[in-house]
């Protein structure tokens, strides 16, 4: 503490940090009529040198230090990438704010031509440059037609006069007795009934005798069709 209060300090302990005091020093303060000097904790700190045998006081970092240190990192950086951005063409400082170069016309008209582009390239109907269906249809219609033979060239290509008539096709006629008259055939009276069982199966039965005396008969070795046609008119009558 201070003997006096008319006492005025040193001007080597006004704020004079990390400054070397030897013990000239000290005996001018304590000529002057310090005694005590307070010195506040944290603040100061003394140490002692191996080739110099004055005392170095030293300042321990404080948060205002701290933050001015951080402030200037962030200043450096700021102005770091304020110089790589700056050769860059069309760099502003605020993304943000910058002017858009198309008005909001241009992109609707855009938005609109590429909807319709879209439209165009997957419409498959009326691609005939505004040709109708029907009419699209009527001439599908006459190029099939085209491709028909037509009776003109038949006709001409068809032999004329007497080559017709040696040429002309005969036609033959089949006997009347071939073919089972309808009218000649008559129900049995004692016939089985094919829509019950027990008809079905005495049908069965005659169809297996008659089916194996056909095999049997030796005109069906020779022509078989006609000893078929035999049995089905015995069947049938």
């Amino acid at each position: 503490m201070l003997k006096s209060s008319t006492f005025e300090p040193s001007p080597f302990l006004n704020y004079h940090w990390d400054t070397f005091y030897s013990e000239v020093d000290f005996a001018k303060n304590a000529g002057l009529g310090l005694s005590l000097v307070r010195v506040p904790v944290g603040y100061w700190a003394f140490g002692l040198l191996e080739d110099d045998s004055d005392v170095k006081i030293k300042k321990k970092s404080s948060l205002r230090d701290k933050s001015q240190r951080k402030s200037q990192l962030a200043n450096k950086i700021t102005e770091f990438k304020e110089s790589q951005h700056t050769n860059e063409p069309g760099y502003h400082e605020n993304p943000l704010l910058k002017l858009a170069k198309t008005t909001k016309k241009q992109k609707q008209q855009e938005k609109s031509d590429q909807f319709i582009n879209k439209l165009a390239n997957k419409v498959t109907f009326n691609t005939g440059a505004g040709i109708s269906k029907s009419s699209l249809r009527r001439r599908k219609r006459k190029e099939k037609e085209q491709l028909k033979p037509k009776m003109d060239e038949l006709l001409l290509s068809l032999p004329t006069g007497d080559d017709a008539e040696s040429k002309s096709t005969k036609l033959i006629k089949s006997s009347p007795t071939e073919f089972v008259d309808s009218k000649k055939t008559k129900k049995k009276s004692n016939a089985p009934n094919p829509t019950k069982t027990t008809g079905l199966k005495k049908i069965m039965i005659e169809e297996h005798k008659n089916f194996g005396n056909v095999l049997k008969n030796p005109e069906f070795r020779k022509s078989p069709f006609d000893a078929l046609k035999s049995a089905i008119k015995q069947n049938m009558s």
